[in-house]
């Protein structure tokens, strides 16, 4: 007589049955991770217009990828930024970074544990282009990126495992960033109007402290002009301009820009020392204040006794570009 097989209890096959339901929800349940790495946008800085009015952080600041996604960094001002890994603390040069470092080609690095990874300057028409293709090559953990020419614009990556679901697309990530620079943006505009009253009372209340606001913001929302811009003043006057964002630098510069760049600006040309004194100017050469920062020997303000009648125009050497540009009236 053939043997018969032993039937398994009902409840016994129930519960194969579910625990095979169940891990099939876990499988679907899973997230995949992508084929191919995903790429996500981050925006160097925003303006207004007509370049008055800007935004100086990464548009968004902070992400969540996989490790092997890319972050494509643009720029597309005329406002310099750098895209710098791995360095963390105080800056003592900022021009020590204005080469790249460690890019694996043009446009293109591959960040991994222990190095600097740096862009160099990146501004349209510049010689190392205006955007940066990093491939982030770490395990889980969030890692910081900065621009080391502004101080307060930084940023950071969190990379998660692979199974993890990222929290937001690219496409949900540049939302959010168009958002973030519309606030930037009003801000500054409202930092615009506080230094347009503010230059107009000074006009009201006249005598010989005569000051122009140079700029003006928090490090982020900034304003890229003169306040006044222009003014009329009697021969033996003394102007005084006051860089008045503490984290953009600005120069004063008359005639003619130093040769060399960005650093043939940075110290100051034909200035009185000690710089705290006026200096005296007639036009006859040219005349640089310097980068106006606190951080540099010569500070955030530049005063001008101007000696013979004429009209004098002067610009920002960073930001003249811009717009930011003026001119004082000398009167007899």
């Amino acid at each position: 007589m053939a043997s018969r097989g032993v039937r398994a209890p009902a409840s016994r096959v129930s519960l194969v049955v579910g625990l095979a339901v169940v891990a099939m929800c876990l499988v679907l349940a899973t997230p995949a991770r992508a084929t191919t790495p995903q790429t996500f946008h981050v925006t160097l800085g925003t303006a207004n217009a007509n370049m008055s009015l800007m935004g100086m952080a990464f548009f968004p600041s902070s992400l969540t990828v996989h490790q092997g996604d890319v972050l494509v960094f643009t720029d597309d001002l005329i406002e310099p930024h750098t895209v710098t890994f791995g360095v963390s603390g105080p800056i003592g040069n900022p021009f020590a970074f204005e080469v790249p470092q460690n890019l694996t080609g043009p446009g293109t690095g591959r960040y991994s544990s222990g190095i600097i990874l740096n862009s160099g300057i990146l501004v349209p028409g510049g010689p190392f282009g205006s955007s940066l293709a990093v491939t982030i090559d770490v395990g889980p953990g969030t890692y910081a990126f900065r621009c080391v020419i502004h101080p307060l614009m930084t940023g950071t990556v969190t990379v998660v495992p692979n199974s993890q679901t990222l929290p937001r697309t690219d496409e949900q990530y540049q939302h959010q960033a168009h958002s973030r620079m519309t606030v930037d943006i009003a801000h500054a505009r409202d930092i615009e109007e506080t230094s347009i009253e503010a230059a107009a009372t000074a006009a009201d209340i006249g005598g010989t402290g005569i000051e122009v606001a140079a700029g003006g913001g928090d490090g982020v929302s900034t304003v890229m002009r003169f306040f006044p811009s222009d003014l009329t003043v009697h021969v033996g006057d003394t102007v005084t301009f006051v860089d008045r964002d503490p984290f953009t630098p600005h120069t004063v510069t008359l005639g003619i820009e130093p040769p060399g760049g960005i650093e043939g600006l940075v110290p100051p040309a034909n200035r009185t020392f000690p710089f705290i004194a006026p200096t005296a100017y007639d036009g006859s050469f040219n005349l640089n204040s310097g980068l106006m920062l606190s951080i540099f020997p010569w500070g955030n303000t530049f005063s001008v006794t101007f000696t013979a009648p004429g009209t004098y125009r002067y610009i920002c050497g960073l930001h003249d570009l811009m717009g930011m540009t003026g001119s004082v009236t000398v009167t007899s």
